[in-house]
């Protein structure tokens, strides 16, 4: 699996053991930071928003740490940079796109899954859905954030709202759709889904 977000911290505990290159952080079959925010010493996260969505998608079930959170412990995973720091620019969205394609110029390294834990408001633009579909053609699942814009109607983002992306809502525990959850209706429409696709635990989440 891949992330397109703020980065990685690839040696954390619960996900040094699936990063696709271990002990390697700056083989570009793994990594890239088209920005350049990270430096000479590769993967890194000056956020944390993307180490806290990989650790979702795979941190490790070992018996030794405190929480054992990851929905895909047994997978691998790569990164890009797309979000320098609190926002994500156009350029390096774009440069991570192609990037997915073919990680270190080798399409053999392309994921199974990218997730995209971004997305842009107001809903209707398609300026990444040529990306989305290149990399279906691929084989890629494209998975995406509704956003984060809730609770009125008419708040979801893009790329979330295309037709040919998964969005994901948040609920809580009591599978109560979160407040801060962006809602439809999708201006692509609801054929032949309706968007969001699906919602997931998303209020407290240990990651």
């Amino acid at each position: 699996v891949a992330n397109i977000d703020t980065g990685v911290q690839w040696d954390h505990p619960a996900l040094d053991q699936a990063f696709a290159c271990p002990g390697d952080p700056t083989n570009p079959a793994c990594w890239y930071d088209p920005g350049n925010y990270c430096g000479a010493s590769g993967a890194c996260d000056n956020n944390g928003h993307g180490t806290h969505t990989m650790g979702t998608m795979v941190g490790d079930d070992d018996s030794t740490l405190a929480y054992n959170v990851g929905m895909a412990p047994d997978a691998t995973w790569i990164a890009c940079k797309g979000c320098g720091t609190t926002s994500c620019s156009d350029s390096d969205l774009t440069a991570c796109a192609n990037w997915i394609l073919a990680p270190g110029g080798n399409s053999a390294n392309r994921p199974n899954v990218v997730n995209n834990s971004w997305g842009g408001t107001p809903d209707g633009d398609t300026w990444y859905l040529s990306y989305v579909n290149a990399w279906r053609a691929a084989g890629i699942f494209p998975a995406f954030s509704a956003g984060n814009s809730g609770s009125s109607c008419d708040t979801l983002g893009d790329p979330g709202s295309y037709q040919e992306s998964l969005a994901s809502a948040a609920h809580d525990s009591g599978r109560t759709i979160a407040s801060f959850s962006s809602r439809g209706p999708s201006a692509f429409g609801h054929a032949p889904y309706t968007t969001p696709t699906i919602s997931a635990p998303g209020v407290n989440i240990c990651s």
